[in-house]
């Protein structure tokens, strides 16, 4: 037990001598080790986390670090259920649902009074607003314009490219991605972040892993197999030979293989990350 000093240790150990000496279920071991902290929740992974420092006299607060990192660019990671003591209603719930109701009350009231004031004939300072005329303009809070669909993935043509350096035209679809061939960007491929993004990028044949949160373009090595997945899609994919605009809200997948680039799905790049999400 003394030998172990780093994560990788643990990780070295394997999961079910850690399993016998902290009594931690093997799965949550394996999620863990694996980092795959999409499969367990906030409370769970830090309770875990905090025996296996006591045990082995450790200290994790960076696999702490990429835990939180993770989780922020990944809102939809399986929350904690409230459990019953959570769910019962105090008093003082009660008092502030009523007090809401009040203040609600208040501002019809007030509201109504005001109209009255104002007569038929409203003075030309008096801006009349018709729910048929409005019209929202965003300015400058967004890179990428986003139109109410009943979808979660946005138009590759909403991507504002003018914001992105070094872009000059997008002559590639997205869908070419998806398909069998994929898309050969050339020798010099960058993938560039529309805003802010955590990426997580391995090499294959290694089986090495990288993270970061970056807004920095991120440059392709086609000399090497690679797995990426991204917090977000509103990319641009850069090539010698053609550039490709991506405008997703979710999480998005790539692979690299043979300097042909693939956009694929959770469950191809679990099965190529042996069964895990990153």
């Amino acid at each position: 037990m003394n030998a172990i000093k780093t994560f990788e240790d643990l990780q070295e150990l394997g999961c079910s001598s850690i399993h016998e000496s902290t009594h931690i279920a093997r799965s949550k071991v394996d999620q863990i080790l694996n980092k795959s902290f999409g499969e367990i929740n906030r409370i769970q992974f830090m309770g875990f986390i905090s025996i296996l420092e006591r045990e082995y006299h450790l200290n994790l607060d960076g696999l702490r670090g990429e835990y939180d990192e993770y989780v922020d660019f990944h809102p939809n990671i399986t929350s904690v259920k409230k459990s019953a003591i959570l769910q019962a209603q105090s008093h003082s719930k009660k008092w502030w649902i009523a007090g809401g109701i009040l203040f609600i009350i208040a501002l019809i009231i007030l509201a109504s009074k005001t109209q009255n004031s104002l007569g038929s004939s409203p003075d030309e300072d008096v801006l009349q607003l018709n729910s048929a005329s409005v019209q929202v303009v965003e300015v400058n809070t967004s890179d990428v314009n986003v139109t109410e669909t009943n979808t979660s993935d946005i138009n590759a043509s909403d991507v504002n490219i003018s914001k992105i350096p070094a872009i000059i035209a997008v002559d590639a679809n997205q869908s070419e991605l998806t398909t069998s061939g994929g898309v050969y960007l050339g020798e010099i491929a960058t993938i560039t972040p529309v805003s802010k993004v955590w990426v997580g990028m391995m090499d294959v044949e290694t089986r090495v892993k990288t993270q970061k949160v970056t807004n920095q373009p991120i440059k392709i090595d086609n000399t090497k197999d690679t797995l990426f997945v991204f917090g977000h899609g509103r990319l641009v994919l850069e090539g010698t030979g053609r550039n490709i605009a991506i405008g997703e809200r979710n999480a998005v997948w790539f692979f690299c293989e043979q300097g042909r680039f693939y956009q694929i799905t959770e469950a191809q790049f679990r099965s190529k990350n042996r069964g895990a999400n990153w």
